[in-house]
C-alpha cells in the first residue's frame, strides 16, 4: 500500500532467493495494492478448524512445518 512496505517485499524476495533455500528461483511479483477481498467466514482459520483434513494433512502442515523450521526466529 505504500513505498515501504514496497521496499520491504522486494528486499526480503531477493533475501530469500539468494539464501538458496528453495530449490527453484522466487517468481513472487511485488505489485501495487489494488483491492483486497475478505474472505467468506466459512474460510476463515479453515486449517486451525480442518487440520484432520487430508488437504490439511497432506498439502499444509508440511508447508507449516518447513517454514517453522527455516524462519522459527522470524516468527510472532
Amino acid at each position: 500500500t505504500n513505498e515501504k512496505q514496497k521496499n520491504t517485499a522486494e528486499k526480503t524476495v531477493m533475501e530469500l532467493d539468494s539464501s538458496n533455500i528453495f530449490e527453484s528461483p522466487i517468481v513472487t511479483s511485488v505489485e501495487k495494492f489494488k483491492t483486497f477481498f475478505k474472505a467468506e467466514v466459512e474460510h476463515n482459520d479453515y486449517y486451525d478448524l480442518n487440520k484432520n483434513q487430508p488437504y490439511c494433512q497432506f498439502v499444509i502442515s508440511p508447508k507449516i512445518k518447513l517454514i517453522k523450521k527455516l524462519f522459527n526466529d522470524k516468527l510472532k
